[in-house]
């Protein structure tokens, strides 16, 4: 009987994947605050008009302050999620300008000075942008304002008088913030920062006052031989800042990794097939196979 060939198998020795890994670029954004941190800054504040019953001699008015420094310097700690939490010292110092009143014209020389402690709680905002993180936040805590200052006043009638401002007065602070985040891409956990703070004190603020002469009705004291000790109380302490600063994390999440460059799938290979011939009725594999 001729030899009759039968085709015992076909193996698929490969297959092609079903479908190529597609991965997009994505910006690489910075974690949010996470760990100790601590973070300084500096610039310069105003005072809006305080109002102000100045006794004895002069009338009611408002105090006006020129622009000044401020200094604040705070600890932290970051919860990973975008909150955090600080404790922070601050420093302002202003310069005195004058009491603004429409019936004394008034100079004033002197500063003040204020200081404090303050715990504020903040929350850091991912806006997409791998550069910039706004924050805001708030704080409160305990101030002090001291005071050295004189003004000298005078009157349509001709009376002229000097006083001495001085002492210091302590109280409850509260305060808002609103700021931006830069992180400095060549130091790991080092930002920059461009803050806005609104803070003030609860008063009414007292200070002694010395006072020589008398310009608070139309009487006027010749010589300035009469002296009369009493209070200076300001009933507002609304304070404006804006600060440049920088921020430093000991502990800041790693950078995530490099995006994968899109990889093409492998070509489909063609299955081999394997042709066996063996005799009828029989088990071994012919010459040809």
């Amino acid at each position: 009987m001729k030899p009759r060939r039968i085709l015992l198998a076909q193996t698929l020795l490969s297959a092609p994947l079903a479908a190529g890994l597609l991965l997009s670029a994505v910006s690489a954004h910075a974690q949010p605050v996470q760990g100790l941190y601590i973070a300084g800054e500096g610039g310069g504040t105003l005072n809006q008009d305080q109002r102000v019953r100045s006794t004895p001699n002069f009338p009611d008015g408002r105090d006006r302050w020129k622009a000044g420094a401020v200094g604040i310097g705070s600890v932290g700690w970051g919860l990973g999620n975008g909150f955090r939490v600080e404790v922070e010292g601050n420093y302002r110092s202003m310069d005195y300008n004058r009491l603004v009143n429409s019936n004394v014209t008034t100079k004033g020389d002197g500063r003040r000075q204020t200081y404090g402690v303050m715990v504020n709680a903040l929350f850091d905002l991912d806006i997409g942008k791998p550069w910039l993180f706004p924050y805001f936040g708030a704080g409160v805590g305990y101030g002090w304002t001291s005071t050295t200052a004189s003004l000298v006043g005078h009157n349509a009638s001709g009376g002229t008088t000097m006083q001495r401002m001085g002492g210091t007065y302590g109280n409850a602070t509260y305060q808002g913030i609103f700021g931006l985040s830069f992180p400095v891409p060549w130091v790991v956990g080092l930002s920059a920062t461009a803050e806005y703070r609104f803070w003030t004190m609860f008063g009414p603020q007292s200070h002694g006052v010395t006072s020589t002469g008398y310009i608070g009705g139309t009487q006027a004291v010749i010589g300035g031989s009469t002296t009369f000790n009493g209070t200076h109380k300001t009933a507002t302490d609304f304070n404006h800042s804006m600060m440049l600063g920088l921020r430093y994390e000991f502990n800041p999440a790693p950078p995530p990794p490099p995006p994968v460059a899109n990889t093409p799938a492998p070509a489909p290979q063609a299955a081999p097939s394997y042709l066996i011939f063996i005799d009828w009725d029989k088990a071994d594999l012919t010459d040809r196979s």
